[in-house]
């Protein structure tokens, strides 16, 4: 998953992953990029993922784009909806609501697991 420019997705099956006991995630995907470091999620953590099809806004969602999967946090405006990363050197995304059928939320992430540096 894209944590910066959106990348491709595809059905795959990476292997499994051991968690805390009270992380109620039904799925989970692997960050790559540094568009999220300001919520401390680096490329090549894992994130879990609550799937459902909406956030409360600034919730950090898993969003499917086209073909691609990126993380951002989601913000709601009167006629737009923005997806915002948490690195000031990347770029938000913006849609309109007529634009709104160009992406998915796939779900919520719920907690991340990271290597200690």
């Amino acid at each position: 998953m894209a944590c910066g420019k959106p990348i491709m997705s595809e059905d795959f099956f990476d292997g499994y992953v051991q968690c805390n006991g009270n992380v109620h995630a039904d799925f989970c995907l692997r960050a790559e990029g540094d568009s999220m470091i300001g919520a401390r999620i680096y490329d090549g953590d894992i994130v879990f993922i609550k799937q459902q099809p909406e956030v409360e806004n600034g919730e950090i969602a898993a969003v499917a784009i086209d073909d691609a999967v990126t993380l951002k946090r989601v913000y709601f405006g009167d006629d737009y909806i923005e997806l915002k990363p948490e690195n000031p050197t990347h770029k938000i995304l913006r849609f309109t609501k007529n634009e709104v059928e160009q992406f998915r939320i796939i779900g919520k992430a719920i907690a991340f697991q990271g290597d200690v540096i």
